[in-house]
């Protein structure tokens, strides 16, 4: 399962059509080219995969397990699964990645022991697309705090989360990372939940781009960020985007989103760090 750039139809809307119901087949995201170079995120329909997104903007994604493999999420994660898979809770690093990277404490795993094939389906706890990546070409890759929904892998050690301090304190306490960082690492699939619109930039080396700092969602380890001011003392004092941008600057991916849960929080009044009730990650401390 790997990333693909460039919408391989004519028609790249068409392709990037909601997936089929069919289990088994390959999804493949599919760039479809904006005005900035940018690309807007969608996710195909091809043979040989081991999960399937469903929905538009409220996404799920079901997962068939094969003997031995594990699903991990936050706590809430779960949608439904297979009668014969259970649920167990960990604390893997708990305090350090709830103290510092903004993770709960607990975690949850869900092992297929059986001889056969389960099923097991994950949801965000808000308004969401799901983004699936493949820890074979992202590895190492930087998660916003909220970023992460789940994981699929072989055994429960083959995904790493790792708590990383930002590169200067300018980026920890004025940019989009904050006070630490998530760097995931390891071999299997990476589960991301984005709000709005999702838009990949590849960026070549010493290519930057400006982000608002709620909006972004991953940027790959290559890429390196630093603050920026918004402008002079009256766009900083009232603007609408505080006082500093987040420049991100290549060669790498960087992953954004059109409606962060900061700004969703906002436009509906949610205070910050309320649960969302039902189903679902807790998104304001699901990992990153």
């Amino acid at each position: 399962m790997s990333y693909t750039p460039d919408c391989q139809t004519p028609d790249p809307l068409m392709a990037c059509a909601p997936v089929s119901q069919t289990m088994g087949a390959e999804k493949t995201a599919v760039g479809v080219p904006m005005l900035s170079g940018a690309e807007l995120f969608k996710w195909g329909n091809r043979e040989r995969s081991n999960f399937a997104i469903y929905g538009d903007d409220n996404q799920v994604v079901e997962v068939s397990l094969a003997p031995g493999e594990v699903v991990r999420t936050e706590t809430g994660g779960l949608m439904h699964m297979h009668h014969m898979l259970e649920q167990e809770v960990t604390t893997d690093q708990g305090c350090m990645r709830c103290c510092c990277a903004g993770q709960s404490f607990f975690q949850s795993h869900f092992e297929n022991k059986s001889a056969g094939p389960v099923t097991i389906a994950l949801s965000p706890s808000y308004p969401a697309k799901i983004i699936p990546l493949d820890l074979a070409r992202y590895s190492g890759i930087f998660l916003k705090k909220g970023a992460f929904l789940g994981a699929v892998s072989h055994d429960v050690r083959s995904i790493k989360f790792e708590v990383i301090r930002p590169p200067n304190l300018g980026t920890a306490f004025c940019g989009s990372g904050g006070l630490f960082l998530t760097r995931v690492t390891g071999a299997g699939t990476v589960f991301l939940n984005g709000g709005g619109a999702v838009v990949t930039k590849q960026l070549a080396d010493g290519e930057s781009i400006v982000m608002d700092n709620d909006s972004a969602l991953a940027w790959e380890k290559t890429v390196t960020y630093d603050i920026r001011k918004a402008g002079n003392c009256l766009a900083m004092c009232c603007g609408g985007e505080g006082f500093f941008f987040t420049q991100y600057t290549g060669p790498g991916v960087v992953f954004m989103q059109s409606m962060p849960l900061e700004k969703l929080r906002r436009v509906v009044g949610v205070p910050r760090g309320a649960r969302a009730g039902g189903g679902g990650a807790d998104a304001g401390g699901a990992g990153n």
